[in-house]
């Protein structure tokens, strides 16, 4: 025993040490990681700010560019020579001709008015369109107009009277060599569908092409520190950038960057700034640096403390879990401690004892009181028994003494010990609704012997109810008065106990030809409402005082007559 003592008290204190240097350990690792993202998330917030209020600018500057473009392609809209061309009306070819190249030349002026736009296109439904660019590639021509092209002249004619924007990169795919101008390069097309002709092949569609260098001028204010600025489209598909490798690609969010989000709601865009994190988290990384050394410093200095510290620290400790280990092995004679170490410890191992003496003494004392309460219990349950029950069944058994022979004398006893053996058993009270059944069965049997065989008995009860609780011997009393206010020698009468479960357990007794004076009913039921019996009615008045004692305010009795003179009791709990 004294070999292994010391063996305890060494890897105590390892635990002691190791427990104490990881916590602070923790606790020093969980400060500055608290402090590192908070500050990480302080500049975060910063950039952030910095970059919605340079969105907002560059929203005000891309909606003001794209607004002076949709009133060019408006204004050029309303004019009269598309709609010549659109009813394609001409006296002969030169008439044609004509047309054409005034048409030419006022997209011409268009552009020049506007240099964000570098083409200008009038389609026809049946793919014939009119085209004019900067750099003078004016053409005319028929295209076939399928797949995407045809989904945006939808749009746009589903949009009218106002126009749509959508990016070349909504277009791809599309195979159109003639009209290769307006979709070859990375640009931004409006489309105004200008009126609907006789049929699909007769419908006009104006474009006005703006190069995406031209956007993409409105948001570069938005880039700042090595950032990059994106705009990208519904389809998460990025139809303009700032940058060089992202341009008509599926948009992702990637970890090292720091990715702020604008929302372009009347073009259905969405303006990002990806801002590389290594950019602003420098001064971060300072702060780690310099946390990583103060907790190096600070682990050090803990272990030389925690060394000094533990020396008075771990040998009452130890002493208190030895005598805790002997009083959780039932024995309380411990030892009154000697002062090992802090004041407050060895306080502690004095007052574990004391509790020790006083806690042997109380459980001392509770078995004395156990004891007693055994015999007051035992004495209790043998002479529990219901003193008005066993009063009627004497004086019933005493009758038929005085007027029967001994045959029926013995017939009587016999049915008086079925009564009674159950009742004697068992003491709770509850017991199963079949049980309660059986003893009710034998009581009118016995009650049949005394008043001569004038009532039947009858129960209506599923048999799937049999295993439910029940309170002992509630339904006596009723079937009691039942003999003793309801039976006629020149007549036989019927009992009926109805037993059924809904939301509650509803129990009714009826006994036939019955007539109770309505004052008397009335005085019954109110006597039950307000538990005021008397000995008269002690049967129902202490089954309606059991009812609430067992089931609260659920527990209920009243009495019922019906026009035909039968009255019924009725038992809710």
């Amino acid at each position: 025993m004294n070999g292994k003592n010391p063996q305890k008290k060494v890897n105590w204190r390892i635990k002691a040490l190791l427990s104490i240097l990881i916590s602070i350990i923790v606790i020093v690792i969980l400060l500055f990681s608290i402090t590192y993202l908070y500050f990480e998330n302080k500049f975060e917030n910063n950039t952030k700010k910095i970059a919605e209020s340079t969105f907002k600018q560059a929203d005000k500057e891309l909606k003001k560019m794209l607004s002076i473009v949709e009133g060019e392609v408006n204004r050029y809209g309303s004019l009269r020579l598309p709609f010549e061309y659109l009813k394609d009306e001409y006296k002969n070819e030169i008439s044609k001709k004509i047309v054409s190249v005034q048409i030419i030349k006022d997209f011409d002026e268009m552009m020049s008015l506007n240099s964000n736009i570098y083409a200008v296109s009038l389609v026809k439904g049946d793919g014939r369109f009119l085209l004019s660019t900067t750099d003078k590639r004016s053409r005319s021509g028929e295209i076939d107009i399928n797949g995407r092209l045809s989904e945006v002249f939808k749009k746009a004619a589903e949009s009218y009277p106002y126009t749509i924007w959508v990016s070349n990169f909504e277009l791809e795919g599309y195979e159109g060599k003639d009209f290769s101008p307006v979709t070859d390069r990375p640009s931004f097309l409006e489309v105004k569908f200008l009126n609907n002709g006789y049929n699909k092949e007769q419908d006009t569609y104006l474009i006005a092409s703006v190069d995406e260098k031209s956007i993409r001028k409105t948001y570069e204010s938005v880039v700042y520190n090595g950032s990059v600025a994106l705009l990208v489209n519904n389809d998460g598909i990025v139809i303009s950038e700032t940058g060089k490798d992202r341009l008509g690609k599926q948009f992702e969010i990637k970890d090292n960057f720091q990715t702020i989000k604008h929302e372009l709601k009347n073009f259905n865009w969405k303006l990002y700034n990806l801002i590389p994190k290594e950019a602003y988290l420098k001064e971060t990384n300072d702060i780690k640096e310099f946390g990583l050394v103060v907790g190096a410093v600070s682990c050090i200095l803990i272990l030389i403390a925690g060394i000094i510290w533990s020396r008075r620290y771990t040998r009452p400790i130890q002493y208190h879990m030895d005598q805790m280990k002997l009083v959780q092995g039932e024995n309380f004679d411990i030892k009154k401690p000697e002062p090992q170490g802090w004041e407050e410890l060895d306080e502690l191992n004095t007052e574990f004892y004391l509790m020790a003496r006083k806690l042997k003494q109380y459980i001392s004392e509770i078995k004395i009181v156990e004891r007693e309460k055994t015999k007051k219990e035992l004495l209790a349950l043998q002479y529990q028994m219901n003193p008005h029950f066993l009063l009627g069944s004497i004086n019933s058994i005493r009758w038929m003494a005085a007027m029967t022979n001994n045959k029926v004398t013995a017939n009587a006893l016999e049915i008086l010990a079925k009564i009674l053996t159950p009742i004697l058993r068992n003491p709770d009270f509850l017991w199963k609704l079949e049980d309660e059944l059986i003893f009710c069965e034998n009581y009118v049997s016995m009650m049949n012997i005394r008043y001569g065989n004038t009532m039947e008995y009858k129960v209506f009860c599923d048999n799937a109810l049999l295993a439910e609780d029940f309170p002992r011997m509630i339904l006596q009393p009723m079937i009691e008065n039942c003999f003793i206010y309801g039976s006629d020698p020149l007549e036989k009468r019927v009992i009926t106990v109805n037993i059924r479960k809904e939301d509650v357990m509803k129990v009714s007794i009826s006994n036939s030809g019955v007539n109770m004076d309505k004052a008397k009913l009335a005085a019954l039921n109110e006597m039950l409402k307000n538990n005021s019996g008397n000995s008269e009615h002690i049967g129902l008045s202490n089954a309606k005082k059991r009812l609430n004692i067992l089931y609260k305010d659920t527990g209920d009795i009243w009495l019922e007559q019906d026009s035909e003179g039968t009255l019924t009791v009725q038992i809710r709990f």
